[in-house]
């Protein structure tokens, strides 16, 4: 899995705080020697549990006791090279951020 930030977006500014939409690409790979109809069952399997893992966090506390929240996946692509058997699935993860 591979985490690449993207960006974040100023939602809200006040005396108190700001609020931060933050933008991450996350990247899996699997690679498959011998392409067969199961690798790519398996790589949906992984697909889907993924999105779970996410639908069951959508907010958390973070190292500096500060929360995250509303946590997503906005989007997920998923691209085969038949040939060298490599599966590459990208997710747009978004989440806000409030910074007292």
């Amino acid at each position: 899995m591979q985490i690449t930030p993207l960006g974040s977006v100023l939602t809200e500014y006040n005396s108190t705080g700001q609020t931060r939409e933050f933008t991450i690409q996350l990247i899996f790979i699997f690679n498959e020697a011998n392409i067969r109809e199961t690798a790519l069952d398996h790589v949906l399997r992984y697909v889907s549990r993924i999105h779970k893992l996410i639908e069951n966090n959508i907010s958390m506390t973070l190292a500096d006791s500060s929360d995250a929240f509303n946590c997503r996946l906005e989007s997920d692509t998923l691209n085969t090279d038949e040939e060298s058997g490599l599966y590459i699935v990208e997710f747009e993860y978004k989440c806000m951020h409030l910074e007292i």
